[in-house]
């Protein structure tokens, strides 16, 4: 029976119609395995995620039997695509598996119920927090040294103070002896670049420095809080004037947990020229912490572990190590911080400098002999800080590397 003009616009509309989804019905139904560790509160990305339409959500629903209860997630839009980031709160042990819902909505990611991630900006720094408690400090602009030190020694672009759960700083910034340390920092000290030597370490010998550019983005959040920004790394002896050896930029993100505070940074070093920059051997150099003040001095005031075991200052220096703890008493209180090196960094696990005689410890890979920043070879780096009240804690710093190092798997399964 031949077809009216009619009949066949309606089936045009049909046809369409069932490629058109209500916005509420697209779903993906993901699977989170824990592989061979036991994970306690660990964040985790869906690397895989779908596009979604414009000016919609996605929304997480973690599925028991027959509920769904919302989970805060976070999206990441990059040039390498969209991501998802939750936590996967309490227990899993090795082995299991969870199961997630994620539903596109019209609704954002958050919940009007849960704390997110706050970020602070009073047009100097950005102040990260968490249910009202202080984590970390990004300083993008230039701070100054104490009164009657030489100008050389001000900075931009490193993370302090450095706060624990107790909201005692457990940091230090241009401590009296090494006025070029602050908190958490990342310069190299003896390289050359164009056949000069540069030390971007040392800001008293005037030879480089290391300061913020631009700030790309920061944010709040209901799982982080954080910050990508631009820095440069400044030949100062340069013939005809200062010439920028190195673009370095970082990612910092500051996690929504209780407990102990937890954030990562990741520094992506490259080129600014043609000519590579050289690091030549030496004891430190990369990125470094500094201290409590109250850890200041001979002795046991400042505690060093190893993930190898080692705890005496003086047997850990220049060993390789996954992870290292530095601690001691601050206001009478043990407290302090393992700084976790990820596996696929340069020359994993990294050599260390354990000061024998102050709070300061640096991953310096440099240790182990000459090595280059080339051309179009970006130096990436990625390392994860775990903040605690109490002592050092060999177990609990081991199970938050497994989760850094070899994070739990994320499968679509529907």
């Amino acid at each position: 029976m031949p077809v009216s003009s009619r009949q066949t616009a309606i089936l045009l509309i049909l046809t369409v119609l069932s490629f058109l989804q209500p916005v509420e019905a697209k779903t993906w139904t993901l699977t989170v395995d824990a592989g061979d560790f036991r994970r306690v509160n660990v964040p985790v990305l869906w690397t895989e995620m779908p596009g979604i339409p414009a000016g919609s959500h996605l929304r997480l629903y973690l599925v028991e039997s027959r509920e769904e209860t919302f989970v805060p997630s976070q999206r990441i839009v990059s040039d390498t695509g969209n991501e998802l980031a939750f936590v996967l709160r309490g227990e899993m042990h090795p082995g299991t598996t969870r199961t997630y819902r994620a539903k596109v909505s019209e609704r954002s990611f958050g919940d009007p119920k849960s704390k997110p991630v706050v970020c602070a900006d009073d047009g100097a720094t950005l102040k990260f927090s968490y249910r009202d408690k202080s984590i970390v400090q990004y300083n993008y602009a230039v701070v100054a040294p104490p009164k009657g030190v030489g100008p050389e020694y001000a900075r931009s672009g490193y993370l302090s103070p450095i706060w624990n759960p107790r909201q005692d700083v457990i940091s230090n910034d241009f401590p009296a002896k090494h006025l070029h340390h602050h908190g958490i920092w990342f310069p190299h000290t003896a390289t050359t670049f164009e056949g000069r030597k540069v030390d971007f370490w040392n800001s008293g010998l005037k030879q480089g420095r290391v300061e913020v550019t631009r700030i790309l983005e920061h944010a709040g959040g209901p799982v982080f809080g954080h910050v990508r920004a631009e820095h440069r790394f400044v030949d100062m002896t340069a013939p005809g004037g200062e010439k920028t050896a190195l673009h370095e930029r970082w990612t910092v993100r500051v996690y929504a947990l209780d407990n102990y505070f937890l954030f990562d940074l990741v520094s992506i070093q490259s080129c600014a020229t043609d000519t590579p920059l050289v690091l030549n051997p030496l004891h430190y150099g990369g990125l470094g912490f500094r201290g409590s003040g109250e850890w200041e001095g001979n002795g046991d005031r400042c505690k060093f572990l190893t993930s190898e075991g080692i705890s005496d200052r003086i047997r850990s220096h220049k060993t390789r190590a996954k992870w290292c703890d530095v601690g001691g008493l601050v206001n009478g209180k043990p407290t302090g911080m393992t700084i976790l090196c990820h596996p696929g960094n340069f020359r994993f696990p990294q050599n260390m400098r354990v000061h024998p005689k102050e709070p300061f410890f640096c991953f310096a890979p440099c240790q182990l002999g000459e090595f280059k920043i080339e051309p179009g070879k970006p130096y990436v780096s990625r390392y994860r800080f775990y903040v605690h009240d109490g002592p050092a804690n060999a177990d609990e710093s081991e199970r938050l590397w497994n989760d850094f190092a070899h994070p739990p798997t994320i499968r679509q399964t529907r």
